[in-house]
């Protein structure tokens, strides 16, 4: 007997307002149940971001992190965490919890989230959807609305209108603006020609802040391209046989999900065979944010939690699956300790300490931890170039305008640094 066409749009409809009280509701209930000294002062905010595993009708929390800072770019290095804002720490925690997946399942033979393929590569289970949280809109391109938000009932569901295939609609009038500043405004040499970039949908930009700059993407744009090229990103590339992505992502607080929808689909000039599910919790939600403390200071510090955490891949033996942050390492670390000794579980060294324990055999990876940061770099794109994920996320980000922008800066960056 055929199921009708209303009875699967009500349980399309019921299946996602599950994920929209639910999902934020894991993620606030792995931080509550943390120590209060992981949390901000009162008269502080911060951001809460996480992604939750689906699967067999449960919800699990899979990452949650919170932070709103970002290293400038003179301070970046492969021991530190540079970009702290709590979007892409909970990512890159979810790409921790991968790893530490593929380990057991090379140990144990078996894996909840992950199957091994013939080829050696892994894929995720069919019976898995990943789910992504942040308890408010994140910044850059989604910011920037059409017109001011008029508040409503919290936990009422607004969903991206489109379906897989849809096309972008027309660019309306804005009325709001984003503090993140547009890669393609540095082409502009008027004042005026800049401060209207400020507006502008579609396109790149750096972090917002008034401290020293940054090339580092928004939190958009840098979800934009998990959702497109793979949340696995180009460290786990070599890893997977097709790339990861999620099935919803929720946003906390006032916004316009045409707004959201825009940065992580419709801004994007390509086709796509895969569904996302865009909905808005509207309210205040999470306690420590920016509404709820009513308060202008960012806590400078941030939270990382990630589900499990295996014995053997931490470099120091530490196997706590929970760490605070501060100038993207660990907070507290005494001032001359070595930096393996207060690095964070996701910066580059540690991911590539971990990607040594699965995959012992590529050249020099056994030596990360002792290598120079010249040395490192070159093993770690050594590493990522294994995969066609480079020049896939090279291809698309190129469409943007501002993306040759970014790369050459970043090159005579390189340049200058090689040179001290």
């Amino acid at each position: 007997m055929a199921v009708s066409k209303p009875f699967k749009d009500n349980a399309k409809k019921h299946h996602k307002n599950r994920i929209l009280e639910i999902v934020p509701e894991c993620c606030s209930n792995v931080y509550n149940q943390l120590p209060s000294s992981f949390k901000p002062p009162k008269d502080q905010w911060t951001n809460l971001a996480g992604v939750v595993m689906e699967t067999n009708g449960a919800f699990l929390p899979v990452s949650v992190a919170t932070g709103t800072k970002c290293l400038p770019e003179a301070q970046k290095s492969s021991w530190l965490v540079s970009d702290s804002h709590a979007e892409i720490l909970a990512i890159k925690l979810f790409r921790r919890y991968l790893l530490e997946e593929i380990h057991l399942q090379g140990q144990t033979g078996s894996s909840e989230v992950l199957a091994l393929n013939s080829s050696g590569t892994f894929t995720l289970r069919d019976s898995v959807k990943l789910h992504f949280y942040t308890s408010c809109v994140m910044c850059g391109d989604a910011t920037i609305s059409p017109t001011p938000v008029i508040p409503s009932t919290p936990k009422t569901e607004r969903e991206s209108p489109l379906s897989k295939g849809s096309n972008p609609s027309k660019r309306r009038k804005l009325d709001t603006r984003t503090g993140a500043k547009s890669l393609a405004s540095d082409i502009l040499e008027a004042d005026t020609l800049q401060a209207r970039s400020w507006g502008e949908t579609g396109s790149l930009r750096t972090k917002p802040g008034r401290g020293p700059p940054t090339l580092s993407l928004s939190c958009s744009d840098k979800l934009m391209k998990g959702l497109w090229c793979g949340v696995e990103g180009g460290l786990l590339a070599p890893l997977f046989h097709v790339p990861v992505t999620f099935a919803s992502v929720t946003v906390g607080g006032d916004v316009h999900v045409e707004s959201v929808t825009r940065a992580l689909i419709t801004r994007v000039k390509l086709d796509r065979d895969w569904d996302l599910d865009i909905l808005i919790s509207h309210g205040d939600g999470f306690t420590y944010g920016k509404k709820s403390v009513l308060t202008d200071t960012p806590s400078n510090t941030s939270l990382l939690w990630v589900r499990s955490s295996t014995p053997g891949l931490s470099p120091t033996g530490n196997v706590s699956n929970s760490w605070r942050g501060v100038n993207g390492k660990k907070l507290g670390a005494a001032k001359l300790a070595p930096p393996s000794k207060v690095m964070l579980p996701i910066c580059q060294r540690a991911m590539l300490h971990m990607i040594s324990k699965i995959s012992p055999d590529f050249e020099g990876i056994s030596d990360s931890l002792a290598l120079s940061e010249a040395g490192f770099k070159s093993l770690y794109k050594t590493w990522k170039d294994q995969s066609e994920y480079p020049k896939k996320k090279s291809r698309f980000m190129s469409q943007f305008k501002g993306w040759d922008v970014k790369q050459s800066k970043k090159a005579a960056l390189l340049k200058t640094n090689d040179s001290k």
